[in-house]
């Protein structure tokens, strides 16, 4: 059998060790800790409750507002975070919207907390337990539904690092190269946002072309798939197929019928 089931074992503890590593950059500790998660952009604090209802299936939704921009890479919609003040009891929320300096949470609670515009309250960003609860047990369940011909060997193809961007980092490398050999027909490419996925992902399937290597690329959002074409048009011959609708009009010639009206 040529797919490793120990590979998912690997994984799992992968995925235990990021989510330690997460507990650990976002525990709050006092004033120094509070300090800390401030100059690394996961808190925010301190902030202004400016309006408060109750939002979708009557949880209670507070408007904040802050003395400085609020970045949206941390605390983008959908966020997981915690509403915090000195003394109290912590409550959890997600981001609804983020604008700017003003911020729109909703809290997991029957109702809000007294403390709520109390002087000290802040936000800060938390672990996304979600979806790392779901990548857990989804690796659970792949060894059981693994169709056979993920257990077969392929035709083998490789490349060579000296055929790799020189921009690639030594792990973005190594994930490209072991997709390329195939001792795997299935690989898991995983990291937090920011560590470079969507290059080695271009990267990859540039490399895999060279090889004269099919490919067919999906993602579970239109936005995903057009920001995938965005950063490989002009590099390959590419077709992006779809509703019309959903895709960026900048992107229309790599279209079908766009390349049909291309070719009239």
């Amino acid at each position: 059998m040529f797919l490793d089931l120990n590979y998912f074992a690997e994984l799992q503890q992968d995925l235990r060790e990021e989510e330690s590593e997460q507990n650990l950059r976002y525990r709050l500790d006092g004033a120094a800790g509070i300090k800390q998660l401030k100059r690394d952009g996961v808190v925010i604090h301190p902030l202004k409750v400016i309006n408060k209802n109750y939002g979708f299936a009557d949880y209670p939704e507070v408007t904040f507002v802050s003395n400085f921009p609020i970045e949206n890479f941390q605390f983008k919609d959908s966020a997981s975070i915690e509403v915090f003040c000195d003394n109290e009891t912590p409550v959890k929320a997600i981001v609804i919207q983020n604008e700017g300096r003003k911020i729109v949470v909703r809290l997991y609670a029957p109702d809000f907390p007294e403390w709520i515009e109390d002087q000290g309250v802040g936000i800060k960003r938390m672990p996304d337990e979600r979806t790392l609860n779901f990548m857990k047990k989804s690796l659970d369940l792949v060894p059981n539904w693994l169709p056979d011909f993920l257990k077969t060997e392929r035709n083998k193809t490789s490349l060579n690092e000296s055929e790799l961007s020189p921009h690639l980092n030594d792990f973005q490398k190594k994930a490209i190269l072991q997709v390329s050999d195939s001792t795997h027909r299935f690989n898991l490419l995983h990291g937090p946002p920011g560590t470079g996925k969507s290059t080695t992902l271009v990267e990859l399937i540039i490399a895999l072309s060279r090889l004269d290597q099919k490919i067919v690329v999906s993602a579970p959002s239109n936005a995903a798939v057009n920001h995938l074409t965005r950063l490989l048009k002009g590099k390959l011959n590419i077709l992006r197929i779809g509703n019309t609708t959903k895709i960026d009009e900048d992107l229309s010639l790599v279209t079908l019928e766009g390349k049909w009206k291309d070719s009239k």
